[in-house]
C-alpha cells in the first residue's frame, strides 16, 4: 500500500454568490460582538473554511429534511431592509395555515449544549447572545415575534461527546425586538457602518 497525502486547492467555503453588494446585517451584529466579547469574536480573523463548509452542508441537509417532517419552510434569500442593510434569514417557517411564520436559524456548533434549554424558560444563556441578537434583528425586519432555532451541537455537552440536535421556538416581545434593533442601529452609526 502506498499513501500520498494530497495538497488540495478546494475552497470549502466559497463566497456566498447569493450575497449582494452593500452592508449586511451580519457585519453589524458581528462588529457589536467583537466589542462585547473580543476574546471570542476576534477582529480580522477569517472564518474557518472547514467549519463553514460543514455548517453550510448542515443547512442544506436540514432544509431538505424539514418537508419530510411536515414542516413548511422556505429559504427567503437575501432581503433588503428599509433601513439600508441586507439580511439573510436561513428560513421562514410557516404554521397555522401559513398565517403565522417564524424566522428559522440553522446552526452547527462546537459549543457545548450543557446550558442549552431543555425545558421552558425566559432566555438563552449569555454564550448564545449573538444568536439571539441575530434572530431578534431578523424577526424585527420580517415583522414577526417568532423564531425557531435548529442547532446541531457536534460534541453535545462534551461529557459524552454525543452529537445533539436541540431545536426550540422563541417568542420575542415587541420591546425586545425594538431595543435590539435600536442598539444595533446605534452601533452601526457609531462604527460608521451605516
Amino acid at each position: 500500500m502506498k499513501i500520498t497525502p494530497l495538497s488540495h486547492e478546494i475552497n470549502l467555503a466559497p463566497d456566498n454568490p447569493i450575497r449582494g453588494q452593500g452592508l449586511h446585517a451580519s457585519t453589524i451584529y458581528t462588529s457589536l460582538y467583537q466589542i462585547l466579547d473580543p476574546r471570542r469574536y476576534k477582529k480580522d480573523s477569517p472564518p474557518d473554511p472547514v467549519r463553514m463548509g460543514l455548517g453550510l452542508a448542515w443547512e442544506q441537509y436540514l432544509e431538505r429534511l424539514l418537508p419530510t417532517q411536515r414542516i413548511t419552510a422556505e429559504r427567503p434569500g437575501e432581503l433588503t431592509s428599509p433601513h439600508g442593510f441586507l439580511y439573510s434569514p436561513d428560513l421562514f417557517v410557516f404554521s397555522e395555515g401559513n398565517k403565522v411564520f417564524r424566522v428559522g436559524e440553522i446552526k452547527l456548533t462546537w459549543m457545548s449544549s450543557h446550558e442549552w434549554p431543555r425545558s421552558a424558560t425566559n432566555g438563552l444563556p449569555p454564550g448564545f447572545g449573538k444568536w439571539t441578537t441575530q434572530a431578534k434583528l431578523y424577526c424585527h425586519e420580517a415583522q414577526t415575534p417568532y423564531a425557531t432555532f435548529y442547532p446541531y451541537f457536534v460534541n453535545g455537552n462534551y461529557r459524552t461527546n454525543s452529537p445533539e440536535f436541540l431545536p426550540l421556538e422563541i417568542e420575542f416581545s415587541a420591546r425586545e425586538l425594538k431595543e435590539n434593533f435600536q442598539t444595533l442601529m446605534q452601533h452601526a452609526r457609531n462604527e460608521r457602518l451605516l
